[in-house]
């Protein structure tokens, strides 16, 4: 009698507190992408898989189509990860659109443990949605720059070095004044020559 309460007592252990329930046991995690997150192209699925009794993981993804969801497997991994990365999820397949993302593992007594990220929006072919500005929390001085104006300093001007050539105005009125006078000079002795040469003619 002794023997069956205590072999008893061992099984109900080992199903209640040693291997415990599914909605108690440690499950893996996705750490990146998070729900909701707009992906595009090879994405790194980051987090753990190193739960206790691990034996395999499987990493595979839906259509978020309000129906049953049929996962397409990615991955199956036979090791555990633990904060890296599980796998690289190829999105330039698919179509663009709304997706889950799921996490499986396989434990060593015939269960299994899940997580999985949903609302990931992927967008290889078209735009991605521009996010709601955050408006400023109460209380938080805003800075606002203003632009400063560009201001361009013009090289100074090296002045010219003067030039031999020029003649100044006092200079020119001095050359045409004894210009006239040697002129005048010429004409009056040219004159006189001439006076004096016809009067030896004469006589």
């Amino acid at each position: 009698m002794l023997k069956e309460l205590l072999f008893s007592l061992s099984i109900f252990s080992l199903l209640f507190l040693g291997w415990g329930s599914p909605d108690t046991l440690a499950r893996p995690k996705i750490t990146q992408p998070q729900p909701g997150q707009a992906v595009q192209g090879q994405v790194a699925v980051i987090g753990s898989t190193n739960v206790t009794g691990f034996q395999s993981a499987e990493i595979a993804f839906s259509y978020e189509n309000g129906e049953d969801a049929n996962w397409f497997l990615i991955a199956a991994l036979d090791y555990p990860i633990e904060d890296g990365t599980i796998t690289v999820w190829d999105t330039t397949g698919i179509e663009d659109g709304a997706y889950s993302l799921r996490v499986k593992v396989a434990l060593q007594d015939g269960r299994s443990v899940e997580s999985v990220v949903s609302g990931l929006r992927v967008r290889n072919y078209t735009p991605i949605e521009t996010a709601t500005p955050t408006a400023p929390v109460e209380g938080s001085a805003v800075t606002l720059e203003t632009p400063q104006a560009e201001v361009v300093i013009a090289p100074s001007l090296t002045p010219l070095p003067a030039n031999p050539a020029e003649v100044s105005p006092p200079a020119l009125m001095y050359s045409m004044t004894w210009g006239v006078v040697i002129v005048l000079v010429l004409f009056i002795v040219v004159g006189v020559y001439l006076f004096f040469r016809s009067l030896s003619r004469r006589y």
